[in-house]
Formats: C-alpha cells, sequence, structure tokens
C-alpha cells in the first residue's frame, strides 16, 4: 500500500545496470517492482573480472550523465564519484602507423603535407552541406574527407580495429569509433577554422587537453567511481534496490508474456522447477532485445541471419612503469593488428596497487595471446622489461557486435516487427543498434523518455 492506496506493479526484465536504474526510477514513483534475470549473477558487463586478489572491470567505460535529474540522482546517491567535464571528459589518443598520438584521437593527417591540403580542399568544396546522410561507411568517409583521404587512411580502419574483411559496414560503427573529425592544422588555424560551425563538424582541435572550453560546453559529464572499478557504482545501486523492497529473481526463463486484448496482463517464467507467473501493470524490457523473437512469436530466426559477433578478450597487463601515455584514459589501436583499445585506469581512478600501474587491453580472441609478448617491444607505451604479468582470464570473453551492413538492416527491421505487435504496456529499453542506442547514457535517456511519453510516470 501507498497512502492508503494498492500499489502499481512493474517487471522490469534485465538485472544489468540499465534495468537497476529503471526498477529504482519506478519504485520511488510509486510501484512494486520485481526485476527478472535469465543470469546466474546480476549486474551485468558492472560486474567485473576476479584477477588474482583484485577485480578489475571488463574493459573500459566511464559512464556519462543523462542530463535528466531523476536518472542521474539515482547514479550518484551514496556514490563516490569523481565528475569529469570539458576537457577532462574524455582524455582518448589513438596509434596509427605506429605512430602513438596522445594528444587526440582524431586522425592527424599532418605528417603528410600533401594530403592534408587535398583533404582540406575536398572538405571546402562541400562547404554548406549537411551531414552526409548514408548508411555506408565508406561513402560516409569520402564524402566527409575526400576520396584521397578515404584511400589512404580510413578505408582499411574500421576493417583493422574490428577485426573484419568486409568492403563496408554501417555508419552505427562510427559512434563507438570517434572517426567523424580529421586533424589537419595546428592550434591556432584550427581553432580560427572551427569558428565556423561547417568547419567544425569536420576539422578537430589537434590538443585535446587544451581545446576552449565554448567548444565543448554542450557535452554532459562523464562519472566514474572514485576508486577503481565499475563494481563501486552497482554496489551502491543494490543499496537503493534493497531499501525500496526490490526483489530480483536470478536465473528464471521467460516462457510466456500473457496479453488480454492489448495490454499485458502477466508473465510467466521458469526457475528451477517451478513456473511462477506474475501480475503487473507494466513490463520494463532491458533485456536481450532478440529474445523477444520467440517470446512474440515473431519467429523471424534473426540470431542466425546476423553476421557472428566478433570474438573479443580482455588481457590485464601489470608494469612497474608508468604508461608514456601523458594523461589519457585510453587509446584507440588503429593498426592492423589484434589489439582495439588500451586503457589507463591510474589516469582516472584510484587503484589499490603497490608499486605497479594496470594496463587493460581489449583485443581480439585469435585463440592465443602471444603476440601480447611483442606488442610493446618498440617500448613508446612501455619498456618490455617492466611488464610484470599479463592475464587473460576465460571470463574477459565476451561478443563483440558486428556492425556489417547486414546486421544493421536485420536490427532495423526486426525492432519495427517487435514495436508493431508490443502490448501499450509493454516498454522496450533495451539496446537498439540500428537506432545508435546501445550506449549506457543512451540506453538511460531513450528509457527514461520512453517510459514518460507512455504515461508510466
Amino acid at each position: 500500500m501507498l497512502n492508503g492506496k494498492p500499489m502499481k506493479r512493474a517487471v522490469v526484465v534485465g538485472a544489468g545496470i540499465n534495468g537497476y536504474v529503471l526498477a529504482i526510477l519506478l519504485a520511488k514513483k510509486g510501484y512494486k517492482v520485481t526485476i527478472l534475470e535469465s543470469g546466474a549473477i546480476a549486474g551485468g558487463q558492472f560486474r567485473g573480472i576476479q584477477v588474482g586478489e583484485h577485480v578489475f572491470d571488463h574493459g573500459l567505460y566511464i559512464p556519462q550523465l543523462t542530463g535528466h535529474y531523476d536518472i542521474d540522482t539515482i547514479l550518484l546517491e551514496n556514490n563516490s564519484v569523481i565528475e569529469r567535464t570539458l576537457q577532462n571528459k574524455d582524455v582518448a589518443g589513438s596509434i596509427y602507423n605506429g605512430n602513438l598520438n596522445c594528444d587526440s584521437i582524431f586522425m592527424d593527417l599532418r605528417w603528410d603535407r600533401s594530403l592534408a591540403s587535398k583533404a582540406f580542399y575536398d572538405i571546402a568544396e562541400n562547404y554548406g552541406a549537411e551531414d552526409f546522410k548514408t548508411s555506408s561507411t565508406n561513402e560516409y568517409f569520402k564524402n566527409r574527407f575526400g576520396a584521397e583521404a578515404f584511400d589512404r587512411v580510413y578505408k582499411s580502419i574500421i576493417q583493422n580495429v574490428l577485426f573484419q574483411r568486409a568492403d563496408d559496414f554501417d555508419v552505427a560503427a562510427l559512434k563507438i569509433f570517434h572517426l567523424s573529425r580529421v586533424v589537419l592544422f595546428g592550434n591556432d588555424i584550427s581553432l580560427e577554422i572551427k569558428k565556423d560551425d561547417y568547419f567544425d563538424r569536420i576539422i578537430a582541435f589537434p590538443e585535446q587537453m587544451n581545446i576552449p572550453d565554448n567548444f565543448i560546453r554542450h557535452k554532459t559529464p562523464s562519472v566514474y567511481p572514485e576508486k577503481y572499478g565499475l563494481h563501486n557504482l552497482l554496489t551502491s545501486l543494490e543499496n537503493q534496490l534493497t531499501k525500496l523492497d526490490i526483489k530480483i529473481e536470478l536465473g528464471v526463463e521467460i516462457v510466456k508474456i500473457n496479453s488480454v486484448e492489448n495490454l499485458a496482463s502477466s508473465i510467466t517464467y521458469v526457475k528451477g522447477d517451478l513456473e511462477i507467473t506474475i501480475d503487473f501493470e507494466h513490463v520494463v524490457w532491458c533485456g536481450n532485445t532478440y529474445a523477444l523473437d520467440c517470446l512474440l512469436d515473431l519467429h523471424t530466426n534473426i540470431a542466425k541471419q546476423m553476421d557472428p559477433v566478433i570474438k573479443q578478450e580482455v588481457s590485464y597487463c601489470l608494469t612497474s612503469e608508468r604508461p608514456k601515455v601523458k594523461n589519457l584514459y585510453w587509446l584507440w589501436d588503429y593498426d592492423d593488428n589484434p589489439v582495439m583499445r588500451i586503457s589507463f585506469p591510474h589516469n582516472y581512478s584510484h587503484i589499490p596497487l603497490n608499486d605497479a600501474y594496470l594496463m587493460v587491453i581489449e583485443h581480439k580472441d585469435t585463440g592465443s595471446t602471444d603476440f601480447l609478448n611483442t606488442y610493446f617491444q618498440d617500448g613508446k607505451i612501455i619498456s618490455p622489461k617492466s611488464i610484470i604479468s599479463i592475464s587473460t582470464p576465460h571470463e574477459a570473453k565476451r561478443g563483440f557486435f558486428n556492425f556489417t551492413n547486414n546486421n544493421i538492416e536485420l536490427d532495423r527491421k526486426f525492432l519495427k516487427r517487435v514495436e508493431a505487435v508490443v502490448p501499450k504496456n509493454f516498454h522496450l529499453c533495451s539496446r537498439r543498434v540500428s537506432d545508435g542506442v546501445f550506449y549506457l547514457h543512451d540506453l538511460l535517456s531513450s528509457s527514461y523518455e520512453t517510459v514518460i511519453a507512455k504515461g508510466v510516470i
């Protein structure tokens, strides 16, 4: 009972951080909430990996606030976090052609004056054009930076990072790899050029840590626990779940969504030997989107039609030497090798390691990690002699979404099918890659707007 009235009931499917936050939101708005999770443990990718006596993140992820008060206060409640804004928000670098760039994640073409000049000429020729509307990364790069820059630089970058040989990929991949701008000039000229809105969208400032505030003031802050480990965010959220009497059912298999006319009325699930039906007024789906294929009787067999996920591993390298990467939180490796990204937790949190530094290396699962023995041989990031240990736990294996045109188109069609058949009180709040909704802040913002638009809160 709430204020003498029966509480409305809601079911949240999926006990990742998105499900946690939405369950807390609904409970604060007066709902009696139950979370259903198919896995044996809750928390999803934020749970962490045990390596020796330490718990390390699955890879790099620094959450971003949404700008929605209701959501952000849940994320920050009783949580000791470091908020990062402006130049300190996302300090990232890159490796390209073997060159380590600790100042910018964007491609720097100044190493070839002729190529940089041609790229700027091609960019200027399209002056005033709106954002280039295309689903093709090839066309995107050609239209944005010119054919020569595409052929000599961008043609193979996505293939290298994703370790996939494909003719083309969908532009949704660009949200991950931050390749929408290019460095062509030094600081002073870049600042002058970026005063024009058109060039500002395409020309990057070469020194990220010195870019003026007015070019990045619109971005919401990033947050990360002061003490290393995203599992610390989970602990705060789980304390809120307990305080609000939110029940989590683990290890369940949902077998049916029961509906009356166009309203879902209950969910039937199996747990162990028991079959249980739970009633509700609203269901919020934060689980695997494609699990709805059978549950909603769509039977598209989307999972079998999709190109395989990119098999990825995470290795944890302890070194006695502080990596020579300035203040970088992470860097992308755009060259043709198994490494995708390296992050440096000592630059964005307080990590309890004695006389050692941690590097988190996200790389393709090639069946062997022998390449890591020679990856740091050039000494640009660390001296090979400083390596204390490299661990690659089996639990750190995962599948990375493959941004092929086929997968994005299948995702788009599937979402339309789902939206056409779901009951009015069924709210899809899970990943929608073809809509660009897969980062946590995108998921939370989209989910918040959905439950408001549907009159849930």
